[in-house]
């Protein structure tokens, strides 16, 4: 069967399952507008949700480990397994991430007993420390309830508030991803030793540059989307060419911006079709808008020199240190010619009161 063909009868199936599950709903778009108010009221309080996980947890005498990048990711894992230990990797869009290049490569065995299973959860609860992994094989599932250990990866988007949210989030997804209100497989677990077992449940969270997704208020709204997978018919991510390696649309759009925008503008400038995502999307969101300040982003980007891109590092550094404006007859000169221009006018009575206020508002950090 060829790739048009499976994807054909893939999408039918796909589509019959979404429609009867949808039907279940009374209002699908108020679900989805809440989930994504949800989820951006978790994101604009991340650095307080991680640190209740990270408090939940310790409750327990257990720990999380922090990883900045794949890298420290993959130190800890070697950290915590052998060679002599048999390792399943359940695959996902975030063990690919975190093992591209890596001697560590994701793997699945077909016997069910193995010592070690590595997975990424779907989400982690900041009020109780709970992981919630979502699984799509029976496989997969009596090798995560069987094993010695078990190594959660989770990215810093995956966080929710609270336990009370996780239903509407975890039956959003499931319908989106699968057409069904639920996944066939799912477990709800925590750090430490899990009781009546020999498992010891271990979790590593990791940045791997989605913070960088913060920086533009307009697009925070990609950043909870990280955490979703495409269902596997759509039209613009699933169809195989040739010999290439099939490649998930969503991923490869917010991909600039978890890196370096204007590099990797092409992944936005030529990604056609984003607007049919909106039907396999569990939130409201208007890609097209997306698309739009993407571009302009990334022509902003471009048109700055690298002086300019130099002198904005040395603005940054001086806003994040205080000392600086201990000394305004210091500081005004950098304003002069940094911040404003050689155009601006500062001996203006309004170019005075400008540097004056945004002086005297900065003492106050």
């Amino acid at each position: 069967m060829s790739g048009i063909e499976a994807y054909t009868d893939n999408n039918k199936l796909y589509k019959l399952r979404l429609g009867e599950t949808l039907s279940l709903y009374a209002n699908i778009e108020l679900a989805k507008k809440r989930l994504t108010y949800l989820r951006w009221k978790a994101v604009e309080a991340l650095d307080k949700h991680l640190f209740e996980f990270e408090t939940s947890v310790k409750k327990t005498d257990n720990i999380i480990h922090w990883a900045n990048n794949a890298s420290e990711v993959v130190e800890i894992i070697e950290k915590k397994t052998s060679v002599s230990e048999k390792i399943s990797f359940i695959e996902s869009p975030l063990i690919k991430e975190i093992t591209a290049g890596s001697k560590i490569k994701p793997q699945e065995h077909a016997d069910q007993i193995v010592d070690v299973v590595v997975v990424s959860s779907k989400f982690i609860i900041a009020n109780t420390g709970n992981i919630f992994i979502a699984l799509d094989s029976e496989l997969a599932y009596k090798q995560l309830t069987g094993c010695k250990k078990l190594i959660v990866i989770a990215g810093i988007d995956q966080v929710i508030a609270s336990q009370s949210e996780l239903g509407l989030s975890k039956m959003l997804y499931a319908t989106f991803e699968r057409g069904e209100l639920q996944y066939p497989f799912e477990i709800l677990t925590r750090p430490g030793k899990i009781k009546g077992t020999g498992c010891e449940v271990s979790i590593i969270v990791t940045d791997n540059g989605r913070s960088n997704v913060l920086a533009h208020p307009m697009h925070r709204s990609l950043f909870y989307l990280l955490n979703f997978n495409l269902p596997p018919v759509c039209a613009i991510d699933r169809i195989s060419r040739g010999n290439e390696s099939q490649i998930d649309s969503l991923k490869y759009f917010t991909y600039p911006y978890i890196s370096e925008a204007d590099k990797f503008n092409k992944h936005f400038y030529l990604n056609n079709g984003l607007k049919t995502l909106d039907s396999y999307l569990p939130y409201d969101i208007d890609m097209l808008a997306q698309v739009s300040e993407a571009r302009k982003a990334a022509f902003e980007q471009q048109k700055k020199g690298m002086l300019e891109k130099v002198f904005a590092q040395n603005k940054t550094v001086l806003s994040l240190n205080k000392e600086k404006y201990s000394n305004f007859s210091k500081f005004k000169p950098f304003i002069e010619s940094y911040m404003l221009g050689k155009d601006f006018n500062l001996s203006s009575p309004g170019g005075q009161t400008f540097v004056q206020k945004w002086f005297s508002d900065k003492r106050k950090i």
